[in-house]
């Protein structure tokens, strides 16, 4: 293992739940209307989730995970704040790929490669 790669996962050890989903209840209420294979969201290529705390934004995050995890998708979960550097958030994507593709040695050559300190 490069040490750049070495470096980036040891950075990341400590921060797990930044790429582990929440526990979801087995009787999490489903939102039919609110279902990624419905129309309003089939074809959007992103989507926005806003509202306040206590909302249902994180239950409605598990939903779709769920949903997709059911047609057999890869879905990678990451909590992302203001303050993470650019490298450091996609350091953390590809690590949380690994994990939710069980691809151990995705994205070795983006981890060994030199990091800007300019983009830190």
């Amino acid at each position: 293992m490069e040490t750049r790669e070495r470096a980036a996962i040891e950075a990341l050890a400590g921060r797990p739940l930044r790429t582990t989903p929440p526990r979801i209840q087995r009787d999490l209420l489903a939102r039919p209307r609110l279902l990624l294979g419905a129309g309003r969201f089939r074809d959007a290529p992103a989507v926005l989730v806003q509202a306040p705390g206590g909302y249902g934004k994180s239950s409605l995050l598990a939903q779709w995970r769920r949903e997709c995890l059911g047609t057999g998708a890869v879905v990678l979960w990451l909590t992302a704040t203001p303050a993470d550097a650019p490298r450091g958030l996609l350091d953390s994507l590809v690590l949380g790929f690994r994990d939710a593709a069980c691809r151990p040695s995705f994205g070795q050559a983006l981890l060994a490669a030199p990091v800007d300190p300019l983009e830190c």
